[in-house]
């Protein structure tokens, strides 16, 4: 199959799985959190130290009209809002968004998906959750992909810092491999709660029908 007809065929997939999140529903969930761990920051909305933590959330909702559909019952997500607060053990209700429904650009939208693609995997203590959300506070706050530098700034050291650096310039570099799977990410928007963003599953029938999609489009080929 030529790169292009592959290229095309996922793009459809994918973008079946982003309309699958487009919408205004909502959930209610509460949350304990792991891996804390204290940065010392400048950015728009907050400098200082601030507490990093992974968020372990579990919905309190039920199936129905108006509630999404797309989150599982339990999940993970990072903070991408620094001007609010959340705690933990209590219910908050969230909108569900897609990045672009949130205002994210769409270069932001890609290197958080590649970062989450390629990194969050990694994430397996204190450290290498800091830089996994110092990673995401760079890429939404600034476009310099720099934590020393703009308008988000690590002031912190040690290796939180020096992992994130070197995530960060992997996701951006001009030789990364575009045909590399993305999740889709859901924005998690709260008036008065501190927003949140996670990956969304695959639905298993969307990546089959994908999986037949390309295979169609090699035997046609043949």
């Amino acid at each position: 199959m030529k790169t292009s007809n592959r290229t095309a065929i996922l793009a459809a997939v994918f973008a079946g799985f982003a309309a699958s999140a487009a919408s205004a529903d909502v959930i209610t969930a509460k949350f304990t959190s792991s891996y804390g761990k204290t940065m010392n920051i400048n950015s728009p909305s907050l400098n200082g130290d601030v507490n990093t933590v992974l968020f372990n959330w579990t919905r309190q909702d039920s199936p129905g009209p108006g509630i999404d559909a797309t989150i599982p019952g339990t999940f993970n997500t990072y903070c991408v809002d620094l001007a609010q607060h959340v705690h933990a053990n209590t219910n908050y209700t969230f909108t569900v968004r897609t990045p672009l429904e949130h205002g994210f650009t769409p270069t932001q939208e890609v290197m958080l998906r590649r970062l989450f693609a390629d990194r969050f995997p990694l994430v397996n203590s204190a450290n290498t959750s800091a830089a996994f959300q110092i990673a995401v506070w760079e890429i939404i706050h600034d476009d310099d992909f720099n934590l020393a530098s703009g308008s988000f700034k690590v002031n912190s050291t040690g290796a939180p810092v020096t992992t994130a650096t070197a995530w960060l310039d992997a996701i951006a570099s001009p030789t990364y491999f575009t045909d590399n799977w993305l999740p889709e990410l859901a924005v998690l928007h709260s008036a008065t709660a501190q927003d949140q963003i996670t990956v969304i599953p695959a639905p298993a029938t969307a990546a089959l029908a994908g999986i037949g999609l390309i295979g169609l489009a090699a035997r046609r080929r043949r």
